[in-house]
Order: structure tokens, then sequence, then C-alpha cells
């Protein structure tokens, strides 16, 4: 009996290490297998990474060198096989489209793009670059959907200056100074080395009369480009507008004296002076045909309210291009320059508001002859006088009553 019962407890224990044994083996080929699993994962994931970097370094490489149409391909594997989320692909890819003139393909991508990634300030300027095309092609509703995606992408990447430039533009278009002003400044402030932005604010502000901003404005572009005498000339007209008259005149005396026979010291010195005789008389000897000169020295004689002198200098200036836009807006300004100054003192009156219309189709002609920067300054100055247009009923009941001015008010 003791050996049965001593017989049966080896048994037993021989079946418990048996079990234990083969338990132990399981759990390690569970964790072998586990552990497999994990590196073939890795492994594939490597694998992966590997060929989405070869394909968009392939990519890459043709858009460098701008072989578009060999690019596609490799961005367009990464985004329809490899890795959807990678963002640089869809960039390229919508950006390759759009530089072969491809439109319909582009815009399919960066809409594509922004319904996965609607935080991509890219995305949106790219497919507002489309919105524009389209809008200059003659779909001009198309304008403001580009207006809203710059917008967008500017409100998602706050030093996308691009963006900010394009809103200005497009503003400054529709004859909105005050707003393009704002939008040219968010560029500048994203990028405050664009000379362009900078000679685009420049010109607004002097054109608003903020001479503080003028001098602002060539203050930057003095910075980014200190060789350019131009830009050293306008500041010093800029610093005299702004009481600090002693400080422009030595500049411009200084760079007079350097350059006694530029006829550029001599008109700026004039127009620091108010056209001061010497100096205007001076800058034209040098330069009798340049017709910036004589355009900027009628200007400042509308300042100074010398209507028949700016209007002296304005034929001078056509005597020798006929053609120029900007002698069109100069006419505007002595126009409006002479209305104003008929204007009395208790406010602008039906006689006021025709002679305002007559220069209003002055610029209109700026606008309608598409002069480039002066068509802008047109469409600002139409802006501004939209205010004292009359009414239809108005000029009806005027010359009802005053039928000896009809046609002469323009005169």
């Amino acid at each position: 009996m003791k050996k049965f019962i001593a017989i049966a407890m080896f048994l037993s224990l021989l079946s418990i290490l048996i079990l234990a044994c083969a338990t132990t083996s399981s759990s390690q080929k569970t964790e072998a297998q586990s552990q497999a699993n994990t590196e073939a994962q890795q492994a594939r994931k490597d694998s992966l990474d590997m060929q989405v970097k070869i394909e968009l370094s392939l990519g890459m490489e043709y858009y460098k060198n701008g072989q578009y149409t060999d690019a596609i391909p490799h961005f367009k594997k990464i985004i329809n096989e490899l890795a959807p989320e990678e963002t640089r692909a869809w960039k390229y890819l919508a950006d390759s489209y759009f530089r072969l003139d491809m439109p319909d393909s582009a815009f399919d991508t960066y809409k594509a793009g922004i319904e996965k990634f609607p935080e991509m300030s890219y995305l949106h300027r790219g497919i507002a670059l489309l919105y524009q095309k389209k809008a200059a092609a003659g779909e001009k509703s198309f304008l403001d959907s580009a207006l809203v995606e710059y917008e967008t992408a500017f409100e998602l990447d706050d030093k996308e200056a691009f963006s900010a430039a394009q809103i200005g533009l497009i503003l400054l278009s529709r004859g909105m100074l005050d707003s393009s002003i704002v939008w040219f400044e968010n560029s500048a402030k994203a990028d405050s080395n664009q000379v362009e932005i900078w000679e685009k604010l420049a010109e607004l502000f002097s054109v608003r009369g903020n001479w503080n901003g003028v001098r602002r404005a060539y203050e930057n572009l003095v910075r980014i480009d200190p060789e350019n005498t131009d830009y050293a000339l306008s500041l010093g007209r800029a610093q005299a507008n702004t009481g600090e008259y002693e400080n422009a005149v030595a500049t411009i005396e200084a760079y007079i004296e350097a350059n006694p026979n530029d006829y550029k010291g001599y008109r700026y010195m004039g127009l620091i002076h108010s056209a001061k005789g010497k100096y205007v008389l001076k800058a034209e000897k040098l330069a009798p045909d340049n017709v910036k000169l004589l355009l900027d020295i009628a200007d400042t004689y509308v300042d100074m309210k010398s209507f028949g002198s700016a209007s002296k200098y304005l034929r001078k200036a056509r005597a020798i291009d006929p053609k120029s836009c900007r002698a069109i807006v100069t006419e505007g300004n002595i126009c409006v320059g002479r209305a104003r100054n008929k204007v009395p003192e208790e406010g602008v009156g039906v006689e006021d508001k025709l002679r305002f219309e007559c220069c209003y189709q002055i610029y209109r002609r700026a606008v309608s002859q598409r002069c480039d920067i002066w068509a802008d300054v047109a469409r600002m100055k139409l802006k501004y006088l939209d205010q004292f247009m009359p009414t239809a009923q108005e000029k009806k009941e005027f010359f009802f009553i005053h039928p000896e001015l009809k046609g002469k008010i323009c005169e």
C-alpha cells in the first residue's frame, strides 16, 4: 500500500513538472511571436518610411529643376499609396499642377488637401491664387472667394506676407484705400524687407496726406537699400513734412553738394521749400525732358493752390509724353484742387458737385486706359469723390434753373 502511494505521488509530481514545462514553453513561444510581430511591424514601417523619403526626394529633385511633369508621379504615389498624411506631398503636387498651368488638377488637389488639412495655410493660399486667376480671366465673382481664402491663410499663419499683400492689392483695385493700407501693413509686419510693399505704402500714405506714414515707409526703404538715392531724397521730403525740416534740408543739401549736376537734389529741395523758384528752375534746367519731374512740380503747385502754374507744368509734361498715365491723374488733381477752392464756407452745393463730377470723369480715363499703378491711384481718387457726386434729380433741377451753364461746368 505504501509502495502504491509513493508511486501515485511520483506520478502526480511528474505530471506537475510536465505541465509546468509545457506552460513555460507556451509562454516563451507567445512572447517570441509577439516580439517577432513587433519587429516585423517596425520593419514594415521603416521600409514604408524609406519609400516615402525616396519618393519625396525624387519628386523634390524634379520639382527644384522645374521638371514638374516628372515630379507629379512621385508626389501622387505618396498621397495615394504610401503616406496620405504627408503634407509636403500635397503642397508640391498642387504646386506642380499650378506651375504646369493645369488649374483643374491643381484646384482638386488644393481642395482635397484643405479638407484633409484645414489648418494648412499654404493650401488656402494656393487655392486663392487659382480663384484670382479665374477672376482675372473674366469671372469676377471668384475674387471674393480669393479674398476669403487669403484671409484664412493669414489667420492660420500671420507670417504669410504674400496673402496679406494680395488682399491689399485686391482691395486697392476696388478703391478701398484705407483697408488696403491695413493689409499692406500686415504684409510688411510679416516680412519687413519687401521693397514693393513699402513703396506701395509710401505712395498710398502720400495720396492720403499721411506724411508720418510716408516717412516710416521711406525709413524702411532706406534701411533695405541705403544706396538708393531716390529713397534718401524722398525720406528728406517726408522728414520736412513731419516737422524735421532742418534734418531734411541738411540731408538734401549734402546730396546736392555731392551731386551738383543731378536734377533730383534740386527737385526735392524745391518740393521741401514748396516749389521755391530757384530750386525748381535749376532742376528743370538740368532735366528739361523729365516727365516725372515736371509732374512732381505740377502736383506741388496744386498743393500751393497755384493752379495756373500746375497746368503750365502739366502741359510741358504732355508735350514730351502725350500718353502719360500719370499726367491724367495730375490733370484730375488740378481739377479737384480748383473745385475744392470754389466750395463756399456753407458747404458743398450742387454746382460744386457738378465740378467734382468733371474731375471724376478725368480719373475714369486713367482707369479705362488700364494705366497700371496710376489706374489704382485713380480708383482711390474716384472712391473719394463718390461722396460728392450729384444725383440725377439734382442735375435736372440745377440745369432747369441755370440752363446757361449746361455744358460749361467742366470748362
